[in-house]
């Protein structure tokens, strides 16, 4: 696990500047603590950080090249079939220096070219020089496990794992794109291919550029498939298999020549993980590690330690207060470069750093939501597929009746849950409704937060329009799988698995998510939506292929989410920072946002009008993000 960054310069005469590479390399330092590397050769430039996890000697260090120095790469990520793949090119004669998984991906370009990503399981990014071929290349995985953002600048193409090492160049513009910002207002991030900046953007997973002649070419090499139609199976035979891939997934996942561990949450993903490590580690204890609330209802801490005497891991549980909370929130910015309104980021964060005193790596349970259907999400759409059939008249009393309810400030409370489900407006198409479950504003909400001048520059712009475009080229017509793409290409992939990298990245710590190996990816495609929702039973398969490894009290117990209590936080321990962030002045001086709208919505959540919780940390992940980054610009 690493951090890349580089360039192409097609400037006629261009040579690449080694000073620049090091202004890129430094924002970027706590991907890679154990060692740094940089190679230029005319027009190309590669740096690396590395975090040693896989081969620990210096032969492994990067950037590095093929034998005859004609290929070069620098690679961030683990490719979990490396082995069989390291073999079977020994025997065609390639010969390697070190033992490592870049290693392997360099002699597979030798043999297939960009072909080769076909042969690949992991999660990976990487950028690669063919000198003789005059070609470049930067990858993405399948899912998006790994960032990549790039920029097309001034005959240039550069390249970094994160934003902020992207902005180390001095040819990069800071100007903002108002309609990712938009975006961000209602997603609660920017989903790819953008990024909040004008100038620069995301490689979208599963695709690769080709860089050749001073031109790029996008080019999709893997997505989704559904079947059409599904072969009569017994519940237990896609149960068996599922089992089956979970366990050679889990395998894959515990190759490390470094101390390893898992998050355990003590929900059923997490939980799984743990049992088929137990399973498949051998006899030592597995390390395991957990954050917990002083708010009950936000507290997983029990279902964690049950989890943990059942399979007898090696425990450890540390709490989130509203001190180590308000301390951390001012600096958020520092280790998120785009806005990102997914509050989890912190205890992810706190649970990254405690981990890493223990271990370097850690498996999670993230993916199995987006690809069971593990989400309250998917079985609100069930029972407003029903609802949407009830007259007009009758929904607009029981919306007018949800929001008579008192306001809750706990976590995922009946009146919360309620009022954003009868909000998502039923007639609209489904793929809208989601978003807005999902994200803090609406389509109305959206448009009047922002100032008068910047109404005007976004015009008729519609931001969900991107989720809707996509949506509509799902390969199932089926209406749960087609929310499950689109889940997976913008919840996941720009949401929860940003939110994994970051944190854990910024702790020096590898996470790892078997979950998300290709293998059971592509399995979860190919299942009937009945296995994944059966009736409103989430993720069902999957509670009947772990049922031998866990008590069912975990099994079936309600899903409580990774939220934190900023509701009642807002309104007591820092409500004075909120106050200094929104100050009426300078919220209008700034010209994003109408400050009277921004007042209001501090003042009816203070006042317990309206739980504004999310809206509100939503604008207040803009304004740190906009001191941090781009003010004054």
């Amino acid at each position: 696990m690493c951090g890349i960054y580089g360039f192409f310069d097609f400037t006629q005469g261009a040579r690449a500047d080694s000073g620049i590479l090091d202004q890129m390399g430094n924002p970027i330092a706590h991907r890679g603590p154990d060692g740094s590397g940089v190679w230029a050769d005319g027009p190309v430039a590669f740096g690396h950080r590395r975090l040693k996890i896989i081969d620990l000697s210096d032969q492994a260090s990067q950037p590095m090249s093929n034998h005859d120095k004609t290929v070069w790469i620098t690679f961030n990520g683990e490719i979990y079939n490396y082995q069989e793949h390291l073999t079977s090119l020994k025997q065609k004669g390639y010969r390697f220096k070190s033992s490592s998984d870049t290693e392997v991906i360099l002699h597979l370009y030798e043999e297939h070219g960009i072909g080769c990503l076909e042969y690949l399981n992991g999660m990976f990014a990487f950028a690669i020089w063919d000198k003789r071929k005059q070609e470049g290349f930067l990858v993405r995985d399948r899912l998006g496990i790994k960032p990549l953002h790039y920029t097309e600048v001034n005959n240039k193409v550069i390249f970094a794992s994160e934003i902020k090492s992207l902005l180390a160049h001095p040819d990069i513009s800071r100007a903002i794109d108002l309609k990712s910002l938009s975006q961000y207002l209602h997603f609660d991030y920017v989903p790819a291919p953008h990024t909040i900046f004008k100038c620069m953007k995301k490689l979208k997973p599963g695709h690769y550029i080709k860089i050749s002649n001073g031109q790029t070419l996008d080019q999709s090499y893997w997505s989704s498939t559904y079947p059409e139609n599904f072969k009569p199976r017994s519940e237990s035979d896609y149960s068996e298999e599922l089992l089956a891939i979970l366990r050679r997934s889990v395998k894959r996942h515990l190759i490390s020549d470094v101390p390893l561990g898992a998050f355990l949450s003590g929900g059923i993903d997490s939980s799984t993980v743990c049992a088929l490590m137990r399973e498949l580690g051998g006899a030592s204890k597995i390390k395991t590690f957990h954050i917990g609330f002083e708010e009950s209802s936000f507290d997983e801490t029990r279902y964690a330690k049950q989890v943990s005497g059942y399979l007898g891991t090696d425990h450890r549980s540390e709490v989130l207060s509203i001190t180590k909370a308000r301390d951390l929130i001012p600096h958020i910015s520092d280790f998120l470069d785009e806005p990102f309104a997914d509050a989890s980021f912190i205890p992810t964060l706190l649970l990254s750093r405690f981990a890493r005193k223990h271990v370097t790596v850690s498996l999670s349970g993230d993916g199995g939501d987006e690809l069971f259907a593990g989400y309250p999400t998917y079985q609100a759409h069930a029972v407003a597929r029903q609802l949407r059939l009830l007259p007009r008249s009758l929904i607009g009393w029981l919306r007018d009746w949800a929001h008579r309810l008192p306001v809750s400030d706990d976590n995922l409370s009946f009146d919360y849950r309620l009022k954003k489900f009868m909000d998502g407006n039923l007639e609209s198409s489904e793929i809208t409704r989601h978003q807005h479950w999902l994200g803090s504003f609406d389509g109305v909400s959206g448009k009047s937060i922002f100032s008068k001048k910047i109404k005007e520059e976004l015009g008729d712009f519609q931001p969900y329009r991107i989720a809707e475009d996509f949506y509509k080229t799902c390969p199932s017509r089926n209406w749960l799988n087609r929310i499950l793409y689109c889940d997976q290409r913008f919840f996941l992939q720009d949401n929860m698995l940003v939110k994994i990298d970051r944190a854990t990245m910024a702790a020096s710590l590898e996470g790892r998510v078997p979950l998300l190996d290709r293998e059971v990816v592509e399995f979860s495609a190919r299942l009937p939506p009945n296995m994944k929702l059966k009736g409103l039973i989430t993720k069902y398969i999957l509670k009947k292929a772990v049922k031998r490894y866990l008590p069912k009290s975990i099994i079936h117990r309600s899903k409580k989410g990774f939220g934190i209590p900023l509701a009642k936080w807002f309104k007591a321990d820092l409500k004075p920072f909120l106050l200094e962030i929104f100050e009426p002045g300078k919220i209008q001086k700034e010209g994003f946002f109408e400050p009277t709208a921004v007042s209001k919505l501090l003042n009816d959540h203070f006042e317990g009008k309206k739980d504004n919780r999310k809206p509100i940390y939503t604008l207040l992940n803009f304004e740190l993000w906009y001191k941090k980054y781009a003010k004054g610009m």
